[in-house]
């Protein structure tokens, strides 16, 4: 088998060896943390954290925010709220 250490050495070649040796390594790592309480939590392969941004919904935001420039996210979020809720109470 190839190196036991989860790093890749300068010059190692990555090979079905390696990562045969990596799954052998997973395998044993996961084996101790469910020795010691810890269990893989399954997850869907969709996830709404996963969505694309919602920038699309805010196409005058971005037009209005385009060739500004901030110093802070705090500005930002400033500039972005000001202009939010002036979209809220215009109509």
């Amino acid at each position: 088998m190839a190196s036991s250490s989860l790093i890749i050495t300068k010059g190692q070649t990555i090979n079905t060896e390696y990562y045969l040796s990596l799954l052998v390594q997973l395998k044993d790592i996961l084996k101790k943390l469910a020795f010691l309480g810890f269990h893989c939590l399954e997850h869907s392969p969709y996830s709404p954290n996963l969505a694309q941004s919602e920038s699309h919904l805010f196409p005058g935001l971005k037009k209005q925010l385009k060739s500004r420039h901030f110093s802070s996210d705090a500005k930002f979020f400033a500039a972005a709220f000001e202009r939010t809720n002036f979209l809220i109470f215009s109509f």
